[in-house]
């Protein structure tokens, strides 16, 4: 193998699938076509017992980050690697192989194909080094909500709420605010007299 060089730039790969088996999927989506040949083998299904039941197909995004927001992705896994591994050689800081970051490469907005991305996350000291409890996530659907004009789509498998604001049984130590933000959001277009609509996909 050729020695490295100090010529490498940062790029991270972002995507909701677990890389584990039964999970490859194509655009088609097939349940029953693929078992024999593309899915021979790699074929998974949780709901359904018998041999004859169909594929579970998958769906989902992934990306390709280059620029700020992917130093942020290697920023999250070199912590939770530590975590895990108690190593301290892992980093751009300890390989002089990567470039600083003058040379992130960064597009035009109005290049084709691409998008201004911020990376969100929620996380502890139980899952990583150097860090404190993070809610960055549920801060970003917060203020997307608080600011949203004429409507709210959602689309996330995990949504969910908590009891912090019920009446009683209101003990929570987990605080998820996104149900109640969205109530609240319904009620000041109806007190303001405006439509607006909640569309929420799990």
């Amino acid at each position: 193998m050729p020695p490295l060089t100090a010529n490498r730039r940062i790029i991270a790969f972002v995507g909701g699938l677990d890389l584990t088996s039964g999970r490859w999927d194509t655009p088609k989506h097939s349940l029953w076509a693929s078992l024999d040949n593309d899915h021979s083998g790699d074929r998974y299904q949780n709901c359904l017992a018998s041999d004859d039941a169909p594929r579970q197909p998958w769906h989902d995004i992934h990306s390709k980050v280059e620029g700020p927001a992917a130093r942020d992705v290697l920023t999250n896994f070199v912590q939770r690697w530590k975590k895990q591994s108690h190593s301290r050689h892992l980093g751009p800081e300890t390989d002089p192989t990567i470039l600083p970051p003058r040379f992130d490469k960064l597009y035009s907005k109005n290049a084709r194909d691409t998008w201004c991305v911020q990376l969100f996350r929620s996380i502890d000291n139980n899952s990583a080094e150097d860090t404190t409890t993070e809610r960055e996530i549920q801060e970003a659907y917060v203020h997307a909500i608080r600011v949203s004009k004429s409507y709210i789509y959602i689309e996330n498998q995990y949504f969910i709420g908590s009891c912090q604001e019920w009446e009683n049984k209101n003990t929570s130590l987990c605080p998820n605010l996104i149900p109640l933000e969205i109530a609240q959001r319904i009620c000041r277009s109806i007190d303001e007299g405006k439509r607006f609509a909640a569309y929420v996909v799990i």
